[in-house]
């Protein structure tokens, strides 16, 4: 089962709507994901989960680059 199926249960079982829910991730967890994490994003923001980077311009990672990553 996947991290998004997982999560999508978990939120029905606690009765819960999806846009309750914010995942932060921080930018150095995003710099070298590989397009596997970055599917698995597009997957819990097709949900209707919010995701937020955390401590962005803290690397070197280039505002340009944010279009890769399924932020909102």
């Amino acid at each position: 089962v996947g991290l998004s199926t997982r999560v999508a249960e978990q939120l029905s079982q606690a009765g819960l709507p999806p846009d309750l829910l914010q995942l932060e991730l921080t930018e150095s967890s995003l710099v070298d994901a590989g397009e596997e994490p970055v599917r698995r994003l597009r997957e819990l923001r097709a949900l209707g989960i919010d995701l937020a980077i955390d401590d962005f311009g803290t690397g070197q990672t280039a505002i340009s680059q944010l279009h890769r990553w399924p932020m909102q």
